[in-house]
């Protein structure tokens, strides 16, 4: 059980949370890291366009690189390109 054996997950009264942000960065990146080819890309130009929210996102790109560096950089770079032409 991820609450007791495990303690990744915390119940907050009917909720459950993951202990520490970290842990939710690394599952949802995970996550991510097996879209396909455009999906991901699709989901890097949704994020891209949202400047503002942008920072908050450091450590789950971090993650994201670090489980399929080749695919986050050709799919990440191709996303950024309308970002950086307009």
């Amino acid at each position: 059980d991820l609450t007791d054996a495990v303690c990744f997950l915390t119940r907050n009264g009917r909720n459950y949370e993951f202990v520490h942000l970290s842990i939710q960065e690394y599952f949802a990146a995970k996550y991510v890291a097996k879209f396909d080819e455009t999906k991901q890309k699709n989901f890097f130009e949704m994020l891209i366009n949202k400047e503002s929210e942008y920072i908050h996102f450091s450590e789950f790109l971090r993650m994201l690189y670090l489980i399929d560096q080749e695919k986050f950089l050709i799919n990440f770079i191709d996303s950024s390109k309308s970002f950086f032409d307009a």
